[in-house]
């Protein structure tokens, strides 16, 4: 019976490997995702169906239609006419030289390449957990929420969108300060190059999609540079690390945050579209800064930086509280200087954290695909409350642990800012997405952590007694 034990759990070590989890996702997302656009949509939910597999009413209609515009250009003209971000549409680009390579002005055509980064998040995830729970096998079991949640299909692979592309660049910037801060990465100058370089990859593929992004990326990073920076110092008063070594590793500490400058030299930008007639893509001028309230009243005491930063996410939610929505939330509250936002953050956490709220679990939606989806998001609600409990719970069980910190912090920012800004409770859910199911794939990590503790000490109990 042992022997046999033995011999299964080799083949789970042997089977348990990076590329193969990710060829699994792989072939999981494209086999859904080719469902979802050549099946279920057209033949079971035609209702729901803009045409070419696509989703009724979501940007990737758009996406689609920008990308066979760029695909004839390209052809006719030639590929110097190609732009990765045409009106600042990354998605788009893309689309359009997959359709010019392939002939084929299809959205299944991408989905090779949205699996593959969807597969890829999930292996930064599975990582990032794996620094906290310190054991591979248990941290795939943690991915079981970012595979099996519903929205997961919608949001991430099986329509052409930005989301996963931040996501990708969000889990990066994770890892590679979750390995930063760790004090097993200190004496080892290579991982600390490896995680400046996962850092790196991260800002650039958030950059891609989202570039405002990265500025708040870099603004986190600084943060953490700060607290990273003072540990270190106190390490090398206390003699724990060789001085030459510790001031070297601050310099790539601070290097890594000065990575996302080049990324950053972008102000606060939203797509503004204009198609008359048929849809056509406009030229790239058509992306403008956000004008800034005049009725913003600066706040003396905070510094003029971080006050106009603020201003700019004012602006932001005052165009979303130009459109209307039966999702739409507090969007008569608009901000007029840094106070109001402040007196505005208890809402805030309330709506990014817990909205979807149960009243609205059973509402029905402006279309039927709203209205299932209101459904879903009522089971997925209920996963996110627990793991929100979970992760209160496991920051203060698990308070030195770095990982948690910086999970905590970057997920939260994250999902604050957007909590602040957005108007709508489904555009919300849709853009905190990749943030949330980080912190509830930690909270899972939390849980199963706590119980393999308590199954080792009541092993230890066990054996003390017999003693």
């Amino acid at each position: 019976m042992n022997h046999a034990r033995r011999r299964s759990l080799r083949w789970q070590l042997h089977w348990v490997s990076i590329p193969r989890v990710w060829l699994v996702l792989f072939v999981v997302a494209s086999l859904v995702a080719l469902m979802v656009q050549l099946v279920i949509l057209p033949y079971i939910f035609p209702r729901w169906d803009a045409g070419h597999g696509l989703l009724a009413g979501g940007d990737w209609v758009l996406f689609h239609q920008m990308a066979v515009d760029q695909a004839n250009k390209i052809v006719s003209q030639g590929w110097q006419t190609w732009e990765l971000q045409p009106s600042g549409q990354a998605p788009a680009g893309i689309m359009g030289a997959v359709y010019a390579l392939t002939g084929v002005h299809e959205p299944w055509t991408v989905i090779p390449v949205y699996a593959a980064l969807y597969a890829t998040a999930g292996i930064l995830l599975w990582l990032i957990v794996d620094l906290f729970l310190e054991d591979r096998h248990r941290s795939l079991l943690c991915l079981i929420p970012y595979i099996c949640l519903p929205s997961a299909a919608m949001i991430l692979y099986s329509q052409p969108n930005k989301d996963i592309w931040q996501i990708v660049g969000f889990f990066c910037f994770v890892y590679g300060w979750s390995i930063l801060l760790r004090s097993t990465t200190w004496k080892d100058l290579s991982k600390v190059t490896r995680a400046f370089l996962i850092v790196l990859v991260g800002a650039i593929f958030s950059w891609i999609v989202r570039p405002y992004c990265v500025q708040i990326m870099q603004a986190i990073a600084a943060l953490l540079a700060v607290v990273l920076t003072l540990i270190l110092i106190y390490s090398i008063l206390k003699k724990k690390l060789a001085w030459f070594r510790t001031c070297i590793l601050i310099v790539l500490v601070w290097m890594s945050v000065a990575t996302f400058t080049p990324f950053t030299s972008f102000s606060l930008t939203v797509p503004k579209f204009n198609f008359p007639g048929s849809v056509t893509a406009p030229p790239s001028s058509v992306t403008v800064p956000i004008q800034i309230n005049p009725n913003w009243t600066n706040t003396n005491w905070l510094p003029s930086l971080l006050d106009q930063k603020l201003a700019g996410v004012a602006a932001a939610r005052d165009t979303y509280t130009k459109t209307a929505g039966n999702g739409n939330i507090d969007d008569t509250i608009t901000f007029h200087s840094a106070r109001d936002m402040f007196l505005y953050l208890p809402r805030a956490i309330e709506i990014g954290f817990l909205s979807p709220f149960p009243r609205q679990w059973f509402e029905s939606g402006s279309t039927s695909y709203n209205t299932l989806f209101r459904r879903v998001s009522a089971m997925e609600m209920i996963i996110t409350y627990l793991s929100e409990l979970l992760l209160v719970w496991g920051v203060i069980k698990f308070w030195r642990r770095s990982e948690i910190w910086v999970i905590s912090i970057s997920s939260i920012t994250m999902i604050m800012l957007y909590a602040l800004t957005i108007t709508n409770i489904g555009t919300l859910y849709r853009e905190r997405w990749g943030y949330m199911v980080l912190l509830i794939t930690l909270g899972f990590a939390i849980l199963l952590k706590s119980h393999s503790q308590n199954k080792t000490k009541t092993k230890q109990q066990i054996i003390a007694k017999s003693d």
